[in-house]
């Protein structure tokens, strides 16, 4: 087979493939492909009428993993599997939707690595949108003390005329972020989203305090499931990000009133987000695996 690098032609090619699936990770979005294609080294292949994806390990980037090729079964598998025999190594297939794992230990013999880090947090969109029952009544607290200290916060779409504000308030939030190697490439991806707004065609909702930008979000839906890959702000305005959590999914679910779940994504294995994440009460788990096929 004959990887490429994706490329700006290459998007329409990903969500063929990726509309067609209902794993619900966001690892199988055009966004999360092109966000991270640097760090990941990510590739594809069109082949058979099926596409394959590989990039860099999660855990070891000098080591290459396989995402499941997506349109064709077991034979997908066994066409990786000579693909990296003349290496010598072992086929690493990672992330691997929890769905298909038993179905690829029936037919290969394959270690199963649960990736807990990577799992995805998935909530009910009508709850998550509206923020209702007892258990949410501190997100609301938090919301309801943003409204009452910024009197003069709104709201609008991110577009063309408004993104390069964005990035500058953003650029201008970045000392508050993590130094990770990941966490500076997060910022880096985001820099890029807000500077090609004409390809990546996220949704995204931008919240101003006073006239100024305080936070954003964006994303992208496939089937009933939305995907918030972008959640920035200033930390500096307490409930900021409860507030622009709750105004982008009251925008997405009135813009997408089939969607059934928002998928916020993983938590990288970051203490502090996994809290935050869980205290939202996530409906499941998106669990992935790595799979090594001896």
């Amino acid at each position: 087979m004959q990887f490429t690098k994706p490329d700006y032609s290459g998007k329409n090619i990903f969500d063929e493939y990726f509309n067609k699936q209902n794993y619900g990770i966001c690892d199988l979005t055009s966004g999360i492909i092109y966000m991270w294609a640097n760090y990941f080294n990510y590739e594809y292949a069109v082949d058979s009428g099926a596409l394959y994806l590989r990039g860099a390990e999660i855990y070891n980037k000098n080591n290459t993993a396989y995402l499941p090729p997506l349109n064709i079964g077991a034979e997908g598998i066994k066409k990786l599997i000579e693909e990296v025999k003349k290496d010598g190594e072992p086929l690493i297939l990672e992330p691997v939707p929890e769905e298909l794992v038993e179905e690829i230990q029936k037919n290969f013999n394959a270690e199963a690595i649960y990736l807990r880090d990577w799992s995805d947090y998935t909530y009910d969109a009508e709850e998550l949108s509206r923020l209702a029952g007892k258990k949410l009544h501190k997100k609301r607290n938090l919301i309801y003390q943003f409204m009452a200290d910024y009197q003069g916060y709104a709201t609008e779409d991110i577009t063309l005329n408004n993104c390069g504000e964005i990035l500058t308030a953003f650029k201008s939030w970045k000392k508050t972020y993590g130094d990770s190697e990941m966490g500076k490439f997060e910022i880096d991806a985001t820099e890029k989203v807000l500077e090609n707004l004409n390809f990546y065609k996220f949704d995204g909702l931008a919240l101003r305090v006073g006239g100024k930008i305080v936070a954003f979000s964006m994303g992208e839906k496939y089937g009933e499931i939305y995907f918030t890959h972008i959640e920035k702000a200033d930390i500096d305005y307490k409930g900021v990000y409860q507030m622009i959590n709750l105004e982008f999914c009251r925008k997405i679910k009135a813009k997408y009133p089939e969607i059934k779940y928002f998928n916020r994504e993983e938590d990288m294995g970051d203490e502090g987000l996994r809290q935050t994440k869980e205290s939202y009460y996530p409906t499941m788990l998106k669990n992935k695996y790595k799979l090594i096929i001896k």
